[in-house]
This record gives C-alpha cells, sequence and structure tokens, in this order.
C-alpha cells in the first residue's frame, strides 16, 4: 500500500472518526441547550458556543486601549457582552442561556439589582436585558478554549468597533437631512400652538374685573 499504510479501509475509518469525534465545529440545533464561555486577559476577550460539549462557533478580539486599564470584574463583564452580541443570532428568544466565567464575584454581581452595582457594570448589564442568562463560576483550567482565544485574540476590526457601539446605533433612527428639517419645523410649530394655547386659556381663566359694566 502507499505511504506505508497497511489498511486503507482502517485508516479511512479511523481518520473519520478523529473528524466525527474531535473538537471541530458542530450544526446548531434549536432544541439543545445552548452554553457560552468567555474569558479576558489583560489583552482580549475570547468566547466559545457549545452545545452537548461541542463547539458551535468560536470568537475573540483585542481589548482597546481603554478596557485596558478597566478592574479585572469590568473586563470579565465585558466578555459577557462580547460573547453575547457576538452570538446574538443563537441565544436571542432562548428561555435560560448558560454562561461560564471564571470570575467568582461576577456571579454575585449579576443576582443583584442593576442599580446596586458600579455605573459601568449597569451600562454592560442593560446591553444584556434582551438575553435570558444564567451566569455560572466555572474553574479557570476548566476553561482553556476561551482563556486561549483572549490572550491570542484577533485585532481590531471594523466589525468589533460596531459591535462595541452596538446598542447606541440599534436605539438611533436613521434619517436624513430633509425629514429632520421637517421634524424641526413640526416640533417648532407645536411649541407654537402650545403657547397660544395657554395664553387663551390664562385668558379665560382671568376675572374680567377691567370690564365697564353698561
Amino acid at each position: 500500500m502507499p505511504f506505508g499504510i497497511k489498511s486503507a479501509p482502517e485508516e479511512f475509518q479511523h481518520r473519520l472518526d478523529e473528524y466525527i469525534e474531535g473538537p471541530v465545529l458542530h450544526y446548531y440545533n434549536v432544541i439543545k441547550e445552548v452554553i457560552i464561555e468567555c474569558d479576558s486577559s489583560d489583552v482580549g476577550l475570547g468566547a466559545v458556543i457549545t452545545q452537548e460539549g461541542y463547539p458551535i462557533a468560536y470568537a475573540s478580539r483585542a481589548l482597546t486601549q481603554t478596557e485596558r486599564n478597566y478592574a479585572q470584574i469590568e473586563k470579565e463583564c465585558l466578555a459577557i457582552v462580547f460573547a453575547s452580541e457576538r452570538f446574538e443570532h443563537y441565544i436571542l428568544g432562548k428561555e435560560t442561556v448558560r454562561v461560564l466565567t471564571d470570575h467568582k464575584p461576577l456571579v454575585t454581581i449579576f443576582k443583584k439589582p442593576i442599580l446596586t452595582c458600579p455605573k459601568r457594570l449597569q451600562r454592560m448589564r442593560l446591553r444584556l436585558q434582551k438575553f435570558s442568562l444564567n451566569v455560572e463560576y466555572q474553574p479557570g483550567p476548566k476553561m482553556y478554549i476561551s482563556d486561549t482565544l483572549s490572550r491570542a485574540s484577533l485585532p481590531m476590526s471594523k466589525i468589533d468597533s460596531h459591535l462595541i457601539s452596538y446598542h447606541t446605533r440599534y436605539s438611533r433612527p436613521r434619517t436624513n437631512r430633509s425629514f429632520e428639517q421637517k421634524l424641526k419645523i413640526s416640533t417648532w410649530k407645536k411649541h407654537c400652538l402650545s403657547l397660544m394655547r395657554d395664553s387663551a386659556v390664562s385668558n379665560v381663566q382671568q376675572p374680567k374685573t377691567h370690564l365697564s359694566r353698561p
């Protein structure tokens, strides 16, 4: 046999088993449970979404210069925000999504009301309100995939920059200049009409003591 292979069918079956049973990407199943594993390092963010132990998709990005100055708990929360928004088309609308983090204090933060969190964490948690997340603690040595992705993260791109400000751009309507001009005129007319109404009401309610009797 060529290349020193004694049995071609056995070698083919061995390679096939490696591809099927190995940690290769699997198709997403809407019925199965979804688990997101995310981690943060000093230079980047990493995340992987899995079902039954098999990866569905990977994601990573570098931290900006400002984000590198965040506290560690803020970086870990930012990793959850990044993973949730990157895998939005997988998890949006699901009843419960498990999120694994190796930062134990973050689990307690997500169990408290948003108003009790620091301001930066409040903004991050508000971006996660459309998802149904259950944040759980996972020891760091068991999160080797997301840890590796965070340390070998991809550089920032235009897509990542868009995702960072996604919550702001999503809530801003797209308008053109002509529409904005019409809106300003309508608002100004409404304001003028409001002033005229208030003036008319005040004149009607004012006692007419100045009128002379016939």
